[in-house]
């Protein structure tokens, strides 16, 4: 660093990593009554959980880019895997914090 120059506090940064990490990692174990994704089975066992950071972040960047494609494009015209892999994403994050967050924050 050159004198005069300032880290960035990870603090925000980190809690977003830890939360998609958690996430992905419950994906293959959500319960099937938690899953709206409009398949035959409800289950996501065959998505696959990032194992190596640069597979979390390349994850990370999938989310981010299909979130933007949502925004200009029709969902027919998404890429299904990764559409899917998305909206799976955010069911396991709903999912986490109404059966985990909520009871361990209580009448916060």
């Amino acid at each position: 660093l050159a004198p005069g120059d300032q880290l960035d506090t990870l603090n925000q940064q980190l809690v977003f990593y830890n939360h998609a990490l958690v996430a992905m990692a419950v994906l293959p174990r959500l319960p099937a009554t938690a899953i709206t994704f409009p398949q035959r089975r409800p289950t996501y066992k065959d998505v696959s959980v990032p194992v190596l950071p640069g597979e979390l972040l390349a994850r990370i960047e999938e989310l981010e880019e299909i979130i933007c494609q949502a925004e200009v494009k029709s969902v027919r015209d998404l890429d299904y895997g990764s559409f899917r892999r998305t909206y799976a994403f955010f069911e396991a994050s709903s999912w986490l914090v109404k059966n985990h967050l909520k009871p361990m924050l209580g009448d916060l």
